[in-house]
């Protein structure tokens, strides 16, 4: 008889691809074949000690002490399945291997290694087996003859921790060649990575993923610090197969209006507004034949919003599926709701090795180990820690928060502190408290345990909207009492106490405060009086920031100023709220103008127009350059919004505030934006004097950033009239100058034009060349749009070239594009869209060409990028 090992334990987890479906296929078939699966599968664990230690319909859990014997087995057992005649139900076996110290009772495990083996099997496909880089590590290669291990990279695991290297089984009798896993890397989401795992959510993951089998609308409430946000996160992680569009969170923690909730769906889904239809029209339309499941973090933040978005949604998206978190529920027809309570509480007398897979002393316990690696659950303390658990009323946050302080002083010690505090908050009551009162009362005492400098900083903290870099921190957080080279130490201990997140992922931490944290520190800053003090500054270092940003946005390479001003969205509306509460008008303006080419690219269109007039109104007796360019982008957002004579308004009032000042190239801006006005209105003639008279302006007066766009805008016009060679000139001279300024956009437009007027000539490499340079700009700058427009383009010369398929693939994949951000192509690129598109449909007939469009709007976007510049 083997024996459970013990110590660093190597386990292998398997499960029968499809088995529900087989078993619904040939129920009298299956039975048969799960018997003899299970007979093989037991013959090859023993060959190599394998310790069976639960098995769960089809699937085995399996323990070993070597690594090399758990490789072997798993060989042993898909030889074994390979050989076998199965007949009608051929078993395809998935299989896991991952290695670690786990708790052992009664024959059972227990701890994370378990959850990482299941979440490793569980990417893999029948007949895989998958190996972790931690059992790769310990494996005696020595002894694996004719056994290979193949790197599939690293891959993101639904446990949502950081990605995990990951390698496949090779084997000459085994097969070699499977898709992609079904990993969170291959699969579209924006579900972010975590640093912790998740506890005792078991059923709640099981309870809340069957509920949003059978309802479209699920609502996590209960209240803060119960850990409704991390419990959503898993069950999307875990849904994503079910969603062929994918799954994506919207955090709502940083938005303050109706306006904002929308903005932030339509920026998670990459849908942008133009045209006439309203930023929720264009939702509906995107979302009207996606199946995805959208997560809704922190409604309450904008509960009355997220009721009547939502329910708009809903009723106008039949396969849209939405998981929100609230304080309260949303109060929408067909909303289920689940009420997400504090974790299970000890009960009296419990025995230690029961009491550690308790789930909230378990959550005690890891997270004390964060601080303090050694820390144990012992006899000495056992008591102590259960004790903690049951005064904080079991809930996640205010355990965090508590185990903090396990660096500084051992359970025993916290437990007094808990007691002092929740005596003097009680008055000496021995009755229980509430649960909010629980968790203030734990913030309470975290807060009171900060030295003043530590109270400080947390309190300023709480300005800023979805977090802060260090720099905005030191400048706004700074003061006489609080000096700007304590604020990174005076941080580092808040993080250490779990009062402050960070994210050290990417190239600059990020410090970002969780809501209950924000709303309690807010509470703190009003009642020191330094509230104005720091949303001013707030307001200064942001307008200041964003001025520095701005001529960026238009020179080579600008994709990470506008990951930048991406990150501080939040802050920027913030700052312009307040602004306009202020009415800090001039300091709005500046802000809106900084901000123009950002919302403008990014396709914050309504946002942009918004902002901008209401500062507008609040100083419209003005008459001054920031005056004159807040008219001139308001006109531009209200015309792209397809207001054109609105827009014509403002931006004529613009252009009269210019000549005005005297600014002769505020007069040329203005007149190429009334061009495009005026073209859109078919008035031609009018078009082109204008774009004509700003470049003459351009060139008497050197500016040469402009001119490269007026003149791609004036080449328009001729290459629309059939004047080739007249457009050519223009776009080559436009591409010449744009690429000595810098000017990036410009480049790829002129690209773009370029490799029309040369396919218009017929010289289809030239053209597919100018194309896919269009296209690579284009994707590093992340302009949507103009990668849809490219997509189209490529698609017109795949056709001429004779590869119908992998342009029809284009054509849908652009379509696919076009569709979600709800713009249309001009009425040129449209005209050779429906042209090619009827060509193609000719060709390959009806159902192929659809076929092909079909699989092309499958695509995600750098799957579709990829599949234009690798055609030749």
């Amino acid at each position: 008889m083997v024996q459970p090992p013990s110590g660093k334990v190597t386990f292998l987890f398997t499960d029968i691809e499809g088995s529900t479906k087989l078993w619904e296929q040939h129920p009298q078939a299956m039975d048969a074949a799960l018997k003899r699966h299970d007979a093989l599968m037991h013959q090859a664990m023993d060959v190599f000690n394998g310790y069976v230690f639960k098995t769960v319909g089809d699937a085995f859990c399996v323990a070993f002490a070597s690594a090399t014997d758990a490789l072997q087995a798993a060989l042993q057992a898909q030889k074994l399945f390979e050989q076998e005649d199965w007949e009608a139900v051929p078993m395809k076996v998935r299989m896991g291997l991952h290695s670690g110290e786990a708790n052992e009772r009664d024959g059972d495990y227990f701890g994370p290694p378990l959850n990482r083996t299941a979440r490793l099997m569980g990417i893999g496909h029948g007949g895989q087996v998958l190996v972790s880089h931690t059992t790769q590590k310990i494996l005696d290669t020595a002894s694996l003859n004719g056994i290979g291990l193949k790197d599939l990279g690293h891959h993101r695991l639904k446990d949502l921790s950081q990605s995990e290297q990951v390698f496949q089984l090779m084997h000459p009798d085994l097969p070699q060649d499977f898709p992609d896993l079904n990993s969170l890397s291959h699969l579209a989401n924006n579900l972010p990575a975590q640093t912790t795992r998740l506890i005792g959510r078991e059923s709640d993951i099981e309870q809340v993923s069957q509920r949003l089998s059978a309802s479209r609308l699920v609502t996590l409430t209960g209240i803060g610090g119960t850990g409704k946000t991390r419990l959503a996160l898993q069950v999307g992680a875990d849904s994503i197969e079910r969603f062929a569009d994918g799954v994506w969170l919207v955090e709502l923690a940083s938005v303050s209006s109706f306006d904002h909730v929308l903005q932030a769906i339509a920026q998670t889904l990459g849908v942008s507004e133009s045209g006439e239809a309203s930023i929720q029209d264009a939702l509906k339309q995107a979302l009207k034949t996606k199946h995805l499941l959208l997560i809704l973090d922190n409604c309450e933040q904008v509960l009355a919003a997220c009721s009547q978005i939502v329910n708009e949604l809903l009723q106008a998206c039949p396969e849209l599926y939405i998981l929100a978190t609230s304080r309260e529920r949303l109060d929408v027809p067909g909303e289920t709701i689940w009420t997400v309570t504090p974790l299970p509480l000890p009960e009296a007398q419990i025995e230690i090795k029961h009491l550690i897979h308790l789930p909230s002393v378990a959550l005690f316990v890891e997270r004390a180990q964060a601080v303090k690696p050694l820390f144990q659950l012992t006899e000495e303390n056992a008591a102590a820690v259960a004790h903690i658990c049951k005064r904080l009323d079991g809930i996640p946050l205010a355990l965090e928060l508590a185990a903090a302080r396990v660096k500084v002083m051992p359970p025993q010690k916290l437990v007094e502190r808990l007691e002092d505090r929740f005596r003097y908050l009680t008055s000496g009551s021995q009755a229980s408290l509430e649960h909010h009162q629980t968790l203030r009362a734990t913030i309470d005492w975290s807060y009171d345990l900060l030295n003043e400098s530590e109270k400080r900083l947390l309190n300023r903290l709480s300005v800023f909207r979805g977090g802060c870099f260090l720099e905005p921190a030191e400048a706004i957080c700074s003061s006489e009492d609080l000096d700007e080279l304590s604020i990174l130490d005076n941080l580092s201990q808040l993080v250490q106490k779990s009062l402050v997140e960070v994210d050290d992922q990417r190239d600059e931490a990020r410090y970002q405060l969780l809501e209950t944290v924000r709303q309690y520190a807010r509470e703190k800053l009003e009642e020191s009086g330094e509230l104005q003090c720091l949303n001013d500054k707030h307001l200064d270092f942001f307008l200041k920031h964003a001025e520095d940003i701005a001529p960026k946005l238009q020179e080579k390479d600008p994709g990470q100023w506008y990951q930048a001003l991406n990150h501080d969205h939040g802050n920027l509306r913030s700052s312009l709220d307040w602004g306009l509460q202020q009415e800090k008008a001039d300091q709005v303006l500046r802000l809106c103008v900084a901000l123009a080419w950002f919302w403008l690219i990014q396709g914050y269109l309504m946002e942009g127009q918004a902002y901008t007039m209401r500062a507008l109104e609040i100083q419209q007796d003005r008459q001054d350059d920031t005056q004159a360019d807040g008219l001139l982008w308001a006109g531009i957002f209200t015309v792209d919004l397809g207001s054109y004579e609105e827009g014509k308004v403002l931006l004529e009032a613009s252009l009269e505030q210019h000549q005005k000042l005297e600014d002769q190239k505020g007069v040329a801006s203005v007149m190429v934006n009334l061009g495009i006005v005026e073209n859109n209105l078919k008035n031609t003639e009018q078009a082109r004097q204008l774009y004509e008279d700003a470049i003459e302006i351009y060139r008497q007066q050197g500016e040469q950033y402009s001119l490269g766009n007026a003149l791609n805008n004036l080449g328009g016009i001729h290459l629309e009239q059939g004047a080739l060679n007249t457009a050519y000139r223009l776009f080559e001279e436009s591409l010449d100058i744009c690429n000595e300024s810098g000017q990036t956009q410009g480049v790829a437009i002129a690209m773009g034009n370029l490799g029309v007027v040369l396919f218009r000539q017929s010289d289809l490499n030239n053209a597919q060349i100018y194309f896919k340079k269009a296209l690579e700009i284009y994707q590093a700058i992340g302009d949507r749009f103009g990668i849809a427009s490219s997509l189209s383009d490529i698609a017109m010369v795949l056709h001429q070239s004779g590869k119908p398929q992998e342009a029809a693939m284009l054509q849908g994949a652009s379509g696919q594009l076009l569709q979600t951000l709800n713009m249309p192509l001009e009425p040129l690129e449209k005209e050779n869209f429906n042209r090619t598109q009827a060509a193609l449909r000719q060709e390959m007939g009806t159902e192929s060409y659809q076929k092909a469009f079909d699989e092309g709007r499958q695509l995600l976007l750098d799957q579709a990028v990829d599949l234009a510049l690798s055609v030749e």
